[in-house]
């Protein structure tokens, strides 16, 4: 992943390459699980290390909570690692070389697929997202996802090993042809002409606003002239078909504020473009509430229209919502910043012309299964709007970047990205960033997307890949048990 000293992304294949010799040597399983568990935590805190800052600054969490907590989730995330190097430890002497190592890219794909999906899922750091910036090598992920691509590089690697280690010539050749097969699809999609039904001229308006003075009900009114001033003065210079706010750019129910939301309608019809904007909203409450708190997306049209949205599915724990605090409620004095968002069904292309856009909101740009439930409903152009003003000056919004790169990728689809503080930008459908923003700037960000109706390999085998993923890793296990050692 992204950090602010270096980055060569082949060099993260060192981690796995490492838990890999490390198991396949001659060490006991609990000797393996633990070495690989300490290399976890030192390797995955160095790359969340920023955790800290959004708990300590945003939450309320005293400094003394927060600092740990990097080490904390790094511990978690460390624990897939160490299952890895423990699954090729006790299978170690089950399988021959090559399928052994076979069942190791097969392992940590199952197990990156798990670690996206089991506690609401956190798939931050995975290896195919180092890779970001060499977008050339991440074709692949058009027709198997990011989680098989990951295992495809662990497949590689492992079999570089064995030839080292046993000096046969079968395991280069896997390897190698592994290589080559990755590498004759991504010349065929890299040059392949990107086939948009339309184009969409976009500004993306980046307001800047500090996170400290955000939602204080006395510079509301200053936040609202910002992005409508700034908004002006981009369409003066430039006509756009789109114009993207960033998540809760209007901290407040602009459902309720009609003295602002005036001024926001007034600028839309007047300039004939319509506006996607993030605010908080509330509906008619379940579970109980009088009322449920949204983190919405309203499309407002040219005609002052504001009947299309999108409410957040995928809450941030701890952040918008705390888990178990219903249960727990001594949490709260841990975590008394946290917001208290619920979720709604309003889960559909937000639509006006011919633009379906499928909104993702903050990190849920991180989930491969939530862009591609926006296109399988009908989303020609992908849209995530955030505000990573939360993780400061450190590397974590560049790492969200790089983790919609994939998105676009695997969903072969334009991917809009506006932000509070940066970074702002539109990555077409090969993950190349077209266009970019800086950080802690206010800004304007213009660029050209455009629409695409066609669907990659990997979108309409999304469920037969991950199915087959985990199961044939769990096929090399039984093989494994079954199999007489020579």
């Amino acid at each position: 992943m992204a950090n602010q000293l270096a980055h060569l992304p082949p060099l993260v294949l060192i981690f796995p390459a490492i838990l890999y010799y490390m198991a396949t040597g001659e060490t006991r399983s609990a000797s393996v699980f633990r070495r690989a568990l300490l290399a976890g935590i030192l390797g995955y805190t160095a790359c969340i290390y920023w955790v800290a800052v959004p708990l300590e600054e945003q939450t309320g969490m005293h400094w003394s909570l927060a600092m740990p907590a990097p080490a904390l989730l790094a511990t978690y995330l460390a624990l897939y690692a160490a299952l890895f190097a423990l699954g090729v430890r006790l299978m170690r002497d089950k399988l021959p070389p090559m399928l052994r190592a076979l069942f190791a890219g097969l392992l940590w794909a199952s197990l990156e697929f798990l670690r996206g999906t089991l506690f609401t899922g956190f798939p931050w750091a995975i290896l195919a997202s180092a890779f970001a910036s060499w977008p050339a090598a991440l074709q692949p992920l058009s027709l198997m996802g990011s989680y098989a691509y990951s295992g495809v590089m662990v497949f590689v690697i492992c079999q570089l090993i064995e030839a080292a280690r046993t000096r046969k010539p079968a395991p280069l050749a896997a390897g190698t042809a592994a290589i080559a097969l990755c590498a004759a699809w991504s010349l065929f999609a890299w040059n392949t002409p990107i086939q948009t039904t339309a184009p969409v001229r976009t500004i993306m308006v980046q307001g800047n606003i500090d996170q400290g003075q955000k939602w204080v009900p006395a510079y509301q009114n200053g936040t609202v002239h910002r992005y409508v001033d700034m908004t002006h003065g981009a369409l003066t210079n430039a006509p756009a078909d789109l114009v993207v706010w960033p998540e809760t750019a209007m901290p407040f129910y602009l459902q309720e504020k009609k003295e602002y939301l005036s001024l926001v309608r007034e600028l839309v019809v007047a300039e004939k473009t319509p506006l996607l904007v993030g605010t908080p909203a509330y509906a008619a409450g379940t579970d109980g509430r009088k009322w449920n708190t949204l983190n919405r997306a309203y499309l407002l049209t040219p005609d002052g229209l504001m009947n299309s949205w999108y409410d957040k599915e995928h809450l941030v724990p701890f952040g918008e919502y705390l888990p178990f605090g219903q249960y727990l409620p001594f949490l709260e004095v841990f975590f008394e910043g946290t917001g208290e968002f619920q979720t709604s069904s309003a889960i559909h292309p937000v639509s006006y012309s011919n633009l379906a856009l499928g909104v993702l909101i903050c990190y849920e740009t991180i989930f491969p299964e939530l862009a591609q439930q926006r296109v399988e409903e009908g989303a020609n152009l992908l849209v995530n709007i955030s505000n990573d003003a939360w993780f400061g000056k450190t590397a974590a919004p560049e790492q969200h970047l790089h983790l919609a790169v994939l998105r676009a990728i695997e969903q072969g689809r334009y991917l809009i990205r506006s932000t509070n503080t940066g970074i702002s930008a539109i990555v077409d459908p090969k993950g190349t960033i077209i266009t970019r923003g800086s950080l802690f700037r206010a800004e304007t960000v213009n660029g050209i997307a455009a629409t695409v109706s066609r669907t990659t390999p990997y979108h309409n085998a999304f469920t037969f890949i991950h199915v087959l993923l985990i199961g044939a890793c769990l096929s090399c296990i039984g093989y494994g048990m079954t199999r007489k050692n020579p």
